[in-house]
């Protein structure tokens, strides 16, 4: 009598936040772009006239939607060629001089957004984008390789690509159609990802193999013949140099609470297969990673990212029944590539910073003020100048250029 009375009020529940959740205005959903494109022009060009350059917008995101306002976070999109574009998460937020402007329309499962970016006011350039996306809220599982760089001494694309195996596969078709353990890559293509993510991959050791999804394709390099390319749009770095052993998987979490366990919340996904299943839970603590990245392992979770994991399976006994568990012996964490800093600021020990020093978003105060001196041996005529950090620049301050507003004392 009582589970069934747990179970009407799990029901209840369930299907009161499912109503809660479609008759409200807001709205938050995960889109993968279809089309869309990043228009850059440059503020001044000299002598010459200003040329805007085309680059491709792809990639994923996440949008809230209240009404006519639209947010976006969980944000991985690429642009190729890199133009220095970010799709800003609060695009009809204006800020330091930099002005932003963004329309869009819902329509169904399609959300068609046109945007400006626009940072001339201080010499930047003004970005003009424009996509269409669809809902995403499956997870592609496929396109999953192991990868490590190829040390060899000799001639390049013979040595120093790198090697590739697909995960859960005990052979990996390679460029030439032959199916082998691993193959060699002469050719790696980090266009997409628009940085090398060896170069990015932390303390991770010169044979531990990171994480890849992509593509290989044939690609005859003469006269060498095929040595085979492979195109890379994600990379992730092992939390550990442990070997991974086990089933690669993705876990995804699946927005469900409950009030008792096990609770089935985790859709477990295995890589290069179609198959699925839901899972009450995982443990990340086995694989021996730093509370930091474990941490940044459940923040991807909670944001609705997989965590990408090799392990194994167990049935658990939990409070109101057996629970499925994954236990995972490694983990993987998304590779970043170099950092950039706004207009502004720059990249000091991993910060974006103004020259003295007030960290993003904050803006560098300039106080200028006092009457002239003299110096009496020099006869150098200075003033009294001084350097604070503010949130925002407030009357009679006045902005003077990206990151920096200044103020004239009496």
């Amino acid at each position: 009598m009582m589970n069934a009375l747990k179970q009407t009020a799990c029901a209840l529940l369930c299907v009161f936040g499912i109503t809660q959740f479609s008759n409200a205005q807001a709205t938050s959903s995960g889109f993968a772009i279809d089309e869309g494109s990043v228009v850059v022009t440059p503020a001044r060009c000299f002598p010459e006239t200003c040329e805007s350059t085309v680059a491709a917008l792809t990639g994923t995101f996440n949008a809230d939607i209240n009404g006519t306002d639209i947010t976006f976070s969980s944000i991985d999109v690429s642009v190729t060629p890199n133009v220095g574009f970010s799709l800003p998460a609060n695009p009809n937020t204006s800020s330091n001089g930099t002005t932003r402007q963004a329309k869009f329309e819902l329509n169904g499962d399609t959300l068609s957004v046109k945007g400006i970016v626009d940072s001339r006011a201080f010499d930047g350039p003004l970005y003009e984008y424009s996509f269409t996306a669809s809902v995403s809220d499956n997870f592609d599982a496929h396109g999953f390789f192991t990868a490590t760089q190829d040390l060899r001494k000799c001639v390049s694309p013979l040595c120093g690509g790198i090697y590739v195996k697909a995960v859960n596969k005990r052979l990996t078709q390679c460029a030439d159609g032959t199916r082998k353990p691993q193959c060699y890559i002469g050719t790696p293509n980090w266009e997409k990802l628009g940085f090398n993510p060896f170069a990015h991959a932390g303390n991770t050791g010169p044979f531990t193999p990171i994480l890849l999804k992509g593509e290989i394709s044939a690609l005859d390099t003469k006269p060498y013949g095929n040595l085979g390319e492979f195109t890379a749009t994600a990379a992730y770095r092992p939390a550990t140099n442990n070997p991974a052993r086990g089933k690669f998987v993705a876990l995804m979490n699946k927005g469900i609470f409950c009030i008792t366990s096990p609770c089935f919340s985790t859709d477990e996904f295995i890589l290069n297969t179609d198959k699925t299943r839901v899972i009450s839970g995982f443990d990340l603590n086995p694989t021996g990673a730093s509370g930091k990245d474990v941490d940044a392992a459940y923040n991807e979770y909670g944001n609705e990212r997989p965590i990408i994991a090799a392990g194994y399976n167990k049935r658990v006994q939990e409070l109101h029944g057996v629970g499925v568990s994954f236990i995972a012996n490694q983990f993987y964490l998304p590779i970043s590539g170099p950092k950039t800093c706004d207009e502004g600021y720059s990249l000091v020990e991993g910060k974006c910073q103004t020259p003295h020093g007030c960290e993003a978003p904050q803006l560098e105060l300039t106080a200028i003020g006092g009457a002239p001196m003299i110096d009496p041996i020099t006869g150098e005529i200075t003033s009294s100048v001084s350097y604070s950090c503010v949130d925002s620049c407030e009357f009679p301050a006045f902005e003077s250029g990206p990151a920096s507003c200044t103020v004239a004392l009496p």
